[in-house]
């Protein structure tokens, strides 16, 4: 049986990796992944916030599925990891930030789940908030990472490792260590440097690991991210508390939502680039197909191996929302497929947008006042997509009033909430 390693990259654009074409800074590792693999043109999550699009990406399932839509709900429904479970795998999750933690359920069908811990916070005097609580973020699991892979080599594992030192702010920790060089590509927080040390620090010990177990062959691996990053293409509030706009991503703006999706397999061809647009929520049963496993789950998602074969993606659409209202500039769902884009903010008097991707890719000119007939029938489609995925399955997680109250101080030492 094949190993699966899931990677997910916290607030990385896909346009800022090399095998994306992007010449600013190499990611050498990560393209060894897109050259030996399959790697999709235009990938696009399911939000802009974390814990929830995490929750598509390990469910294959919308947030009124899976019923995480808020930090202080949890996962509902079977995630990957337990299906993996049940069929005899080893599996481990590695997160680097408490938001995919415990506390929502994220460890579900985990036999060994390392988040970060207090004797592992990021301890600085000038961090924005240190004054007012505890911040648990960083990759302190990286080396445990591959300590338990090394120990399941002789049989089928399944790895979820989700990489957070990309994301705003880490690269006070990163200059403080030397990883990163001071006054060297600076821009939107060091953007470029801190992926760049990824590829090295996480991306090529990994390659190193499973080149000298011998299991590359046998070892498929997707690489994602949770969402984009807005630097700047669409206006937004000021992060509360923090005295920062740009990186932030809290929009539904394809800026926040494109996210690089590669996935290397045995059974794949290489170096191929899939044009057509394809999702988050369909990264679980396509790995699922990958590794001949059956589910008795209703994904949303669909496997993306047929499109492979075809050698196009066609005829999906994405549905995406943001409806934890306390956090950035709106209460908004979206949908899209490879040409329109519908957005309706809640907040302001359903205010609504539509984009042709197709001759105005950066969202500028909102269409709604100047629709064709065909474009109105398909308006009409989507706002009732909305309202069926606005209303919310059955669930009965509950969260602790003290974990609540930490859970939400977090978010405010991020910036995310007032």
């Amino acid at each position: 049986m094949k190993n699966v390693i899931l990677v997910t990259m916290d607030e990385v654009r896909h346009d800022h990796l090399s095998c994306y074409g992007y010449e600013r800074i190499k990611t050498p590792n990560i393209d060894y992944f897109a050259e030996n693999g399959v790697l999709f043109e235009t990938a696009v999550s399911t939000t802009s916030f974390t814990p929830v699009s995490h929750a598509t990406i390990l469910t294959g399932g919308y947030p009124n599925k899976h019923c995480l839509r808020d930090p202080f709900s949890g996962i509902a429904v079977k995630m990957i990891s337990e299906i993996f479970q049940e069929k005899g795998y080893a599996t481990a999750g590695f997160v680097g930030v408490n938001l995919l933690g415990k506390a929502n359920g994220f460890d579900k069908g985990f036999q060994y789940f390392d988040e970060p811990k207090h004797e592992e916070v990021w301890k600085r005097t000038d961090f924005p908030g240190d004054d007012r609580g505890e911040l648990l973020w960083g990759n302190w699991w990286v080396p445990r990472m591959l300590e338990w892979l090394k120990a399941q080599a002789d049989k089928p594992f399944f790895i979820w490792a989700h990489y957070f030192d990309v994301h705003q702010a880490a690269e006070n920790i990163l200059l403080e260590l030397g990883k990163i060089q001071e006054g060297i590509m600076t821009e939107f927080g060091y953007y470029d440097p801190k992926i760049e040390y990824m590829d090295k620090a996480f991306f090529g010990p990994l390659i190193e690991t499973l080149e000298g177990l011998d299991i590359v062959e046998n070892t498929t691996t997707l690489i994602t991210s949770d969402h984009g990053n807005n630097f700047g293409e669409h206006e937004v509030p000021p992060f509360p508390h923090l005295d920062l706009v740009y990186p932030q991503h809290s929009t539904l703006y394809d800026c926040d939502l494109l996210v690089p999706m590669i996935i290397r397999d045995r059974d794949l061809p290489k170096k191929i680039v899939l044009p057509g647009m394809v999702r988050t929520v369909d990264i679980v049963p396509t790995l699922l197909e990958l590794v001949n496993f059956e589910s008795e789950v209703k994904f949303d998602g669909v496997s993306l191996l047929p499109f492979i074969r075809a050698g196009k993606a066609k005829g999906l659409i994405n549905y995406a929302e943001e409806l934890y209202d306390k956090r950035g500039p709106g209460d908004f769902q979206a949908v899209r497929d490879d040409r329109y884009k519908f957005i309706i903010d809640h907040r302001n008097t359903r205010r609504e947008e539509f984009y042709d991707l197709r001759s105005d890719p950066d969202e500028q000119k909102n269409l709604i006042s100047d629709l064709t007939d065909r474009q109105k029938k398909l308006i009409e489609e989507w706002r009732a997509l909305c309202k069926e995925y606005k209303i919310q399955k059955e669930s009965d997680f509950t969260m602790d009033d003290q974990i609540k109250a930490k859970v939400e101080e977090r978010l405010r030492m991020q910036g995310y909430i007032e």
